[in-house]
């Protein structure tokens, strides 16, 4: 989809994926976050983001409960190229253990920075008793112990099976 708009300074570019927290069995909650980490690894992905930044862009990705989004804003000029950036990243992946590891660390530092956090404190326990079983009852970063036993070979069963034509949308706009 792209939305040509002429007056505007900036380009905003985005690969969006309909997979988040509600797509996750149990087993693997925070599997969407943690792919969306390993997405924009700086280690997985050195060229692609360094193709970003040159162009001057404001990169970044998030994870909620139904998409997990890659974008960029760039100047006008610049957005086909940042798109080409951003689809590379998510449609050819790598998943190598030592990039696993070290996004796994990352993931249980953020954790440990919100276990404390108000939001986070009441939303699990209300959204247990709302939607028992749910997938919807994990937080989208996940659980701890979870996260500790997803591998390499997890997260590019996920991507198979989700980053996959009929799930993604990209859009550009400027």
């Amino acid at each position: 989809l792209v939305i040509e708009m002429p007056a505007s300074m900036v380009a905003y570019v985005m690969v969006a994926v309909h997979a988040g927290g509600r797509h996750e069995p149990d087993a693997y909650a925070g599997i969407s976050h943690f792919l969306e980490h390993m997405i924009f690894s700086e280690r997985r992905a050195p060229a692609a983001l360094t193709e970003l930044r040159q162009a001057g862009a404001l990169i970044n990705g998030s994870t909620d409960f139904e998409i997990t989004r890659f974008h960029a804003t760039v100047r006008p000029d610049q957005w086909e190229q940042a798109l080409g950036a951003v689809a590379r990243m998510v449609l050819a992946p790598r998943f190598d253990e030592a990039a696993v590891e070290t996004e796994r660390r990352v993931i249980l530092e953020e954790m440990a920075m919100g276990k404390n956090h108000p939001a986070a404190l009441v939303l699990v326990p209300m959204m247990r008793r709302i939607v028992p079983g749910s997938p919807l009852a994990n937080l989208v970063i996940g659980r701890e112990e979870t996260v500790k036993r997803i591998t390499a070979a997890d997260l590019r069963a996920y991507w198979a099976g989700y980053y996959v034509p009929a799930t993604l949308v990209v859009v550009a706009a400027g």
